[in-house]
């Protein structure tokens, strides 16, 4: 009996945080590489909502297959981060314990998701090598210096001691190696 009252519980409590999406709404596509300290990455397609809120795109048992259909797009070009919209369709569901948006079987991928692409005035690509400044400040009349020397901003900034996971390194991994920085 102590099972079934749970079981009870859990389902409301799932039910209560669970949106079913009724209209239509726009949502602004992600890619999010993380990468570990054993030099491994792991990437994921997401969509921040109208609200702010970001949610990890999913097919439920079709996951896999759906991460690896954006993250596809992603790399070849066809999806860019932060410019292409997503228009979530009736029948999507929104799971906020767990984070998920989770996209129907039928979604119509090719009418359902917009880029603006880089020509456009709404997304400003730069790609090869820039150069880039970094200042460091004194502050308080030059009493009171910044934590890092200048040689170890140069290291987080551009990688110039070894550091793996930089700047430059960051911008690199998320162009897909168009864009880079140099000291």
């Amino acid at each position: 009996m102590r099972y079934t009252v749970f079981a009870l519980l859990a389902a409301t409590a799932s039910a209560v945080e669970q949106t079913r999406v009724v209209t239509e709404e726009a949502c602004t596509l992600q890619h999010k590489i993380y990468h570990n300290m054993d030099g491994s990455q792991k990437e994921e397609a997401l969509c921040t909502m109208a609200d702010g809120v970001e949610v990890l795109i999913s097919g439920g048992k079709r996951h896999a297959a759906t991460q690896r259909h954006f993250l596809n797009k992603f790399k070849n070009g066809e999806f860019v981060a932060g410019a292409s919209t997503m228009t979530t369709s009736r029948g999507s569901i929104i799971d906020h314990s767990t984070g998920r948006m989770y996209l129907p079987k039928d979604i119509d991928f090719v009418h359902d998701v917009k880029t603006v692409h880089p020509r456009s005035s709404q997304v400003r690509a730069t790609t090869g090598a820039n150069k880039l400044l970094v200042v460091r400040v004194n502050i308080d009349g030059g009493s009171t210096s910044p934590p890092y020397s200048t040689s170890t901003l140069s290291d987080k900034w551009f990688g110039t001691s070894g550091d793996a996971i930089n700047n430059d390194s960051q911008y690199q991994a998320c162009s897909f190696g168009k864009v880079s920085f140099d000291p």
